[in-house]
């Protein structure tokens, strides 16, 4: 009877929501390369009051390239591009949820190459940046042995670009990290983007949370609370691997004050 009940409930809301579209007035996109904490994030986002969030709806990459080709038909302005792509978009989220009453839309898509080439990552975060002018990018950042790790002790599945993927390797792992995080390295002075080192959010969650409330506008919010992560499962040659082939990239990120380095024995 309950789950009737709520059935009924949904789909009233559902059908509010198509007669009356009040969409929320911010939107936020946690991004980040795969398996850096961009799950975790997102959760503990969506749970905050006014919040209804999203994760890896793959809709964001079907609106870019859907932008991406109304501007090469000369018929669009930008601005008419951006303004059918939003409505698309918004009408798309409101069949996948309930949002009324909600503030804040957020959705999550990790940086990954099976969903998106890596040569369109700059140009997806800016399709979206032009979609919502006013949009909050919440860009996770995270060890790349970890990162390496739990990729490739993962099985993957559906996708955009390929419907099946059983397993990756270390250097898959290697490549979709440093990939991501070059582009961290050119938006960590934007001011609509908060840079979140994973594991600065395990050790010090109440700071982090609080930081980001107010990046994101959250009036009412409650502390992240981590959860226990796996060990890194690579071998000794594969960690020493995963260290030397980032280098590069772990010191552009030491730059705008990110470090990771390994440990004595990696």
């Amino acid at each position: 009877m309950i789950k009737q009940t709520r059935r009924f409930l949904r789909s009233g809301a559902l059908k509010i929501q198509e007669m009356f579209p009040l969409f929320p007035n911010s939107f936020a996109l946690v991004t980040g390369a795969p398996r850096s904490g961009t799950g975790a994030m997102a959760s503990w986002i969506g749970e905050q009051p006014w919040v209804k969030s999203f994760s890896e709806t793959k809709r964001l990459f079907v609106a870019h390239r859907l932008r991406e080709a109304l501007r090469k038909w000369e018929r669009f302005s930008k601005k008419e591009a951006d303004e059918r792509v939003r409505e698309l978009l918004l009408n798309g989220y409101s069949q996948e949820g309930v949002y009324i009453g909600a503030r804040l839309l957020l959705d999550k898509e990790p940086l990954d190459p099976l969903s998106l080439s890596p040569n369109e990552y700059g140009s997806f975060l800016s399709s979206v940046e032009s979609i919502f002018p006013s949009v909050r990018f919440i860009v996770m950042v995270r060890s790349p042995e970890a990162v390496v790790s739990s990729i490739v002790n993962r099985e993957w599945g559906f996708s955009l670009r390929q419907e099946k993927v059983k397993s990756r390797t270390v250097k898959d792992g290697i490549t979709s990290w440093t990939e991501a995080n070059q582009l961290v390295t050119k938006i960590a002075e934007k001011e609509n983007s908060y840079l979140c080192q994973f594991e600065k959010l395990v050790e010090k969650p109440e700071e982090v949370s609080r930081e980001l409330a107010r990046f994101l506008g959250l009036r009412k919010w409650n502390t992240f609370q981590p959860r226990e992560t796996s060990e890194v499962a690579l071998s000794r040659d594969e960690r020493s691997r995963v260290w030397n082939e980032t280098s590069e990239c772990r010191e552009q990120l030491a730059d705008i004050g990110i470090s990771y380095t390994p440990e004595k024995g990696s």
